[in-house]
């Protein structure tokens, strides 16, 4: 897989998890049906950092905010 498609798949589950975490904290009745869902989500975007590392310097902001892919 390219870097370009390790930054789009980041992006996209960075959403996802944010969303999640967004929807946990509205919906605190159901923490314990959806947050499992959050934290396998959270392992998708640690697994795909590590290897957008392996080919490049990620910083900081790009880790909270995701990426810019649209000047690559």
């Amino acid at each position: 897989m390219s870097v370009l498609e390790l930054k789009k798949q980041y992006n996209y589950y960075l959403t996802r998890y944010l969303n999640g975490c967004k929807y946990c904290e509205e919906n605190y009745s159901k923490w314990d049906l959806y947050m499992p869902e959050v934290m396998k989500i959270l392992k998708v975007i640690e697994k795909t950092l590590q290897k957008i590392k392996e080919h490049e310097i990620v910083t900081n902001e790009q880790i909270l905010r995701g990426f810019d892919i649209w000047n690559n």
